[in-house]
């Protein structure tokens, strides 16, 4: 849980093209944009908490219980599980953000590994909407760093003169950690990006590369992430080829005269 971490500030603008309709109130029976049918409770909630997860950066939790107030529904409602919600915002990344989003992904990767790389010493992984590959640029970056000295990532960071807000948060295992957040200057997206380092002990380590119900790891090594993008370029160069070879057989195909 790293919802105690202070956020870099972000520009005041979406992340990607917004609703042109709003979810309306009277569940089940509830649409939203993009659904042409009407939606079961947790199927609107999950949607709904999808937006909020894409355009505002918020995280999960913090989603779902926002989507409830604008749903106007009961606090107590079920919530749909993280699973459903991530299939939601995968569903609302390809409506609305497929020209921006995997580009602003590669940016906040590329700075992420840059501070896991910086930071190697601790022993970095990261997690969070990043390492999942549904961050756009309102997400924050989360890396979570393992030493028996809770001063010697401040320690690093001052001799490095770099400036960091403190803030004491839940670790891995659920107990308090300190989370060292700092305003980090991306240059992929020409702005600043919270970077949120939680200071766990070394014991924490022990379960930390688990998978989740659906066999994908929660958080990955600096070197799974250079995989991750490397793969993230070659199936971004593969669409290239695919758009340009479609060009060139319409180009190529022959204008027949209306009869």
């Amino acid at each position: 849980n790293t919802s105690g971490c202070t956020s870099a500030s972000k520009p005041a603008r979406p992340a990607c093209r917004r609703y042109t309709e709003h979810i309306c109130p009277g569940l089940p029976s509830a649409r939203v944009f993009g659904h042409n049918a009407p939606m079961s409770t947790d199927l609107a909630i999950a949607a709904t908490a999808a937006r909020l997860v894409v355009e505002e950066g918020l995280e999960y939790a913090a989603a779902k219980r926002r989507a409830l107030k604008e749903l106007g529904l009961p606090a107590r409602t079920p919530l749909p599980d993280n699973d459903q919600l991530e299939d939601a915002v995968h569903e609302h990344i390809a409506l609305f953000c497929q020209d921006t989003q995997p580009r602003e992904l590669a940016a906040l990767r590329e700075l992420a590994l840059w501070w896991m790389q910086r930071l190697q010493a601790f022993e970095p992984l990261i997690g969070g909407a990043v390492w999942r590959g549904t961050a756009t640029r309102l997400n924050d970056i989360y890396l979570q760093l393992f030493t028996d000295d809770p001063k010697a990532v401040e320690i690093t960071l001052l001799d490095q003169r770099i400036d960091y807000d403190v803030s004491r948060v839940s670790g891995l295992h659920g107990h308090a950690v300190d989370a060292l957040s700092i305003h980090a200057w991306c240059e992929g997206l020409q702005e600043e990006v919270g970077v949120h380092l939680l200071v766990n002990p070394v014991q924490a380590q022990r379960g930390s590369l688990l998978n989740d119900a659906r066999g994908r790891p929660l958080r990955g090594t600096a070197a799974r992430l250079q995989a991750l993008q490397a793969l993230q370029a070659l199936q971004a160069l593969q669409a290239l080829q695919a758009e340009a070879e479609a060009e060139a057989e319409s180009n190529n195909t022959p204008q027949h005269p209306p009869a």
